[in-house]
């Protein structure tokens, strides 16, 4: 993600969870708390809205994507803070209100979530504010992945897919575009899209015979599989896409590329943060991006 950034030029983030807060490091995805916008979400919703103040960043081109907890973590933010990005991104995560304490966390990640997708998507508007925007949104999975269970990405998007549809009244469905398969030097993988008006809004991509890792990632630190596909840059690829204008909704793909800033927030949440330019592709968990002016 460094290297595209230096390429894009694009700011990336990375905010660190304190062990005290986490043993593992982790964010607490999971507590009521978190999942109401508060305590960890609401110090990651800080730290971008300090980095867009203190540098010159396009507040419309703002995206937040991660991985496991940093991926249950990215669904937090762009259903309790929609309005502050242009677009998500989750690599083997799990969907918001997934699991309300440590005990549910591990049985969704093994089993999914038994949360009603609807239900899931009716708590993330409750509070009828602007923050609860839909927030367009790709999700990447291996199809062996043994610690967060694949499940978990069919129910992303299968909450995405409720929030964008019930969004507007009366109801208006995605449209399914068929599945394909993308092959070539690295691991095959199946994409779908859903669009509304011709836009494409959802993304799943899942990879075949990829485990717990970032896709294409140093193999030098854990959680990474250099075999690919490259996760960077189809996260790359899909946010440069989007852009949130003042009081828009919601976004879909349009046709003109858009140079982007990112913020990657990694292993959870410390009051403090860095701006790295140099290679940092051991992060295990979490994504954030935003776009110079």
């Amino acid at each position: 993600m460094n290297a595209l950034a230096e390429r894009h030029d694009f700011i990336v983030v990375y905010p660190e969870q304190s062990r005290r807060a986490n043993p593992f490091g982790c964010w607490n995805w999971f507590q009521p708390v978190v999942l109401l916008g508060s305590g960890e979400a609401a110090a990651i919703a800080g730290i971008v809205r300090r980095v867009m103040k203190r540098y010159r960043v396009d507040p419309a081109r703002v995206y937040v994507a991660g991985m496991s907890a940093g991926g249950a973590m990215a669904c937090v933010l762009a259903n309790r803070y929609g309005s502050m990005f242009a677009a998500c991104a989750v690599h083997s995560g799990l969907r918001y209100r997934a699991a309300s304490s440590p005990g549910t966390a591990v049985a969704a990640m093994r089993r999914g979530s038994p949360n009603s997708a609807l239900e899931a998507a009716r708590q993330s508007t409750l509070a009828s504010q602007p923050s609860a925007a839909f927030v367009p949104t790709l999700v990447i999975h291996g199809d062996r992945d043994e610690t967060v269970n694949r499940i978990n990405a069919d129910q992303i998007i299968e909450q995405t897919r409720t929030l964008a549809e019930y969004e507007s009244v009366p109801p208006r469905p995605l449209i399914e575009i068929a599945e394909r398969r993308v092959a070539g030097s690295h691991r095959a993988y199946r994409l779908r899209d859903y669009a509304r008006d011709g836009r494409i809004v959802l993304r799943r991509i899942i990879i075949e015979g990829l485990g717990h890792a970032w896709s294409g990632g140093d193999e030098r630190h854990s959680f990474n599989d250099s075999q690919g596909p490259d996760a960077s840059q189809l996260i790359w690829k899909f946010f440069s896409e989007f852009r949130r204008m003042p009081g828009e909704k919601s976004t879909g793909i349009r046709a003109r590329r858009f140079s982007l800033s990112a913020i990657w927030n990694r292993l959870g949440v410390r009051r403090t943060y860095r701006i790295l330019f140099k290679d940092y592709r051991g992060f295990k968990e979490h994504p954030i991006i935003l776009r110079r002016r």
